[in-house]
C-alpha cells in the first residue's frame, strides 16, 4: 500500500520496513521488492547490507527472480570484487528456479571456464533452456554454440533459428540481424 500509493499515501519510507518484516517473515514477493527499496535508496540513505539480506531471504525462500538479483549485484562488484565468484555461484540457483537470463549468464561462465570449470556441452544446454524461456541473450549465445560446434555438433540451421528467436525477443539487436546474414539464412 505505501510502496504503490494505491489506499494509502505514498511512503517509501515507511513500505520498507513493512516489506523486510514480510520477506523475514516468509513473503518471498516481499524480499525482492524490500532490496530494491534498500538498494536504491528510496525513503533514505541506500543500505546495502540490508539490502543484500532481503535477496539471501528472497533465495532461501525460492525466489528465483531475486536470487538471480543479487546474483547480477554480486557479479557487477556490487559488494566487491572479492565476492564476484558468489555471485557466480548463484547462477544454478537462480536457472533451477526458472530464471532464463540466470541459465544464459551461466551458460557464458560454463563455456568461458573462467570462474568455473568449462563444460560447453552444459553451457550449450543451458542456452537451449535460457532461449526457450524467453531469454533473447540465451538464445544468441545457443546460435554462436551451434554455429561454431562449441558443446555439440555445428547445426547452421539450428543457429539460424536460434538467431531468428532472438531477433523475435529483441527486434533491435544487429548482432543477431547480422549472425543470421553470416550463417546464409536471413
Amino acid at each position: 500500500v505505501y510502496l504503490s500509493g494505491n489506499g494509502a499515501p505514498r511512503d517509501i519510507a515507511r513500505a520498507g520496513p513493512l516489506l523486510e518484516a514480510a520477506c523475514v517473515g516468509g513473503r518471498r514477493d516481499a524480499c525482492g521488492w524490500a532490496a530494491s527499496v534498500f538498494g536504491s535508496g528510496q525513503g533514505g540513505a541506500p543500505d546495502l547490507p540490508r539490502s543484500e539480506r532481503m535477496m539471501t531471504r528472497g533465495c532461501e525462500l525460492g525466489a528465483g527472480d531475486v536470487c538471480y538479483m543479487k546474483a547480477s549485484f554480486l557479479l557487477s562488484g556490487g559488494a566487491g570484487p572479492e565476492r564476484v565468484a558468489e555471485g557466480v555461484q548463484l547462477l544454478p540457483r537462480a536457472c533451477e528456479l526458472n530464471v532464463a537470463a540466470a541459465c544464459s549468464d551461466l551458460a557464458v561462465e560454463l563455456a568461458q571456464g573462467q570462474s568455473i570449470p568449462k563444460d560447453e556441452p552444459r553451457a550449450r544446454q543451458l542456452a537451449n533452456r535460457a532461449c526457450r524461456g524467453g531469454d533473447g541473450n540465451g538464445c544468441m549465445v545457443l546460435g554462436i554454440m551451434q554455429t561454431n560446434g562449441v558443446g555439440g555438433p555445428v547445426d547452421r540451421q539450428g543457429a539460424a533459428a536460434s538467431f531468428r528467436r532472438t531477433l523475435e525477443l529483441e527486434p533491435d539487436r544487429a548482432d543477431a540481424r547480422a549472425a543470421l546474414s553470416a550463417v546464409g539464412q536471413e
